[in-house]
């Protein structure tokens, strides 16, 4: 699926949830991670220590057979993470979620999330833990929640490279009721053909879920919970025009869902194969 990851290492992750990312690369095809250490000054991403540190971490990720390098730097997290992607070619960022309150959200904000709103890679938000992340991969369905727009496409791309096909894809289509009966009933069809359309340009077996809500973010996660899903994917239409599916959608998931969740923007660039 994806060659090169970026992950994010802060020092201060849950480690339960850290050392779960490697076997959740793995589950995507991803040969080589990146562990990247962003110090808030200059002269903080040389030390001796924070080199010594994030080396020790790369032990989890080399002991489940993927290369690993490693990048010491400062700067703005989230711009610094982005920017980064991008030029070591990562097409998939990693991160082991840690919950703030709403109030260190206000005060601090999240780089998580900052990073999903800035970055044209795929944003993976692991919160499984690593005594279970083994059996859900392997046992469970990966829920794709859509809105039928232009991300449709890279989430196919992405998700019809093995060893991801072996799961069933379980696709989710969540709207309001139309306001009438007649404009309801064109609705349904139109998100039927869409969704099995999708099922047909999905490599492996799949099941179509079809439901009527007005809380989307609240639907997909709890969808997630009821089938079992070890993953929801929601796909973002636009670095530019967020507000469509990032805003009211994506970042709510990322944040609420006790599922992990891999969030695809439409512009994703074709992976680059590893030497």
């Amino acid at each position: 699926m994806k060659n090169r990851a970026l992950v994010p290492v802060h020092f201060n992750e849950n480690r339960n949830r850290f050392d779960s990312i490697p076997l959740a690369l793995c589950s995507f095809g991803v040969r080589t991670a990146v562990l990247v250490h962003i110090a808030d000054a200059p002269g903080k991403d040389n030390s001796a220590v924070r080199s010594e540190r994030i080396k020790s971490l790369g032990s989890r990720f080399t002991d489940v057979g993927l290369r690993v390098e490693y990048h010491l730097t400062h700067g703005s997290a989230a711009l610094t993470i982005s920017r980064l992607a991008r030029q070591m070619e990562c097409e998939l960022i990693a991160f082991s979620w840690k919950r703030k309150s709403w109030i260190q959200r206000a005060l601090t904000g999240s780089t998580t999330l900052d990073a999903i709103r800035l970055s044209d890679s795929a944003v993976f938000v692991n919160k499984e833990p690593q005594r279970t992340v083994a059996e859900t991969i392997e046992e469970s369905p990966i829920l794709y929640a859509t809105g039928f727009h232009a991300a449709d496409a890279a989430v196919l791309r992405l998700l019809n490279d093995p060893p991801l096909t072996k799961h069933r894809l379980d696709l989710l289509h969540v709207a309001e009721r139309a306001p009438d009966p007649i404009a309801e009933a064109q609705r349904r069809r139109r998100a039927e053909r869409g969704l099995k359309r999708l099922a047909r340009e999905y490599k492996g077996p799949s099941r179509i879920h079809q439901v009527e809500s007005s809380s989307v973010p609240a639907t997909i996660a709890r969808t997630a919970r009821r089938i079992g899903a070890h993953l929801i994917v929601i796909g973002k239409s636009s670095q530019h025009d967020v507000s469509t599916i990032l805003g009211s959608t994506a970042e709510r998931v990322a944040y609420s869902a006790s599922t992990s969740v891999l969030i695809v923007p439409a512009e994703l660039a074709p992976a680059v194969a590893d030497e």
